[in-house]
């Protein structure tokens, strides 16, 4: 997950972690592995804040009235 330029991923991803440094971006490695057991990453524990209307898929313009 990106905020500005902090990256929080998993702490067992070092390779990743410092790929990203490397980039310049401040990484901040958090132990996820029962969240990864369960199918899930860093993104899955993320609660908007902002509302749907920020998500990038409203953005897209509605073409399924246009085919008829």
């Amino acid at each position: 997950m990106v905020v500005g330029h902090t990256v929080l991923l998993n702490a067992g991803a070092p390779k990743l972690a410092r790929a990203l440094q490397g980039l310049g971006y401040e990484v901040r490695p958090l132990p996820l592995t029962e969240f990864i057991k369960a199918g899930g990453s860093a993104k899955c524990l993320t609660l908007r804040l902002d509302g749907e209307e920020a998500a990038a898929w409203r953005l897209i313009p509605d073409v399924a009235g246009s085919a008829a």
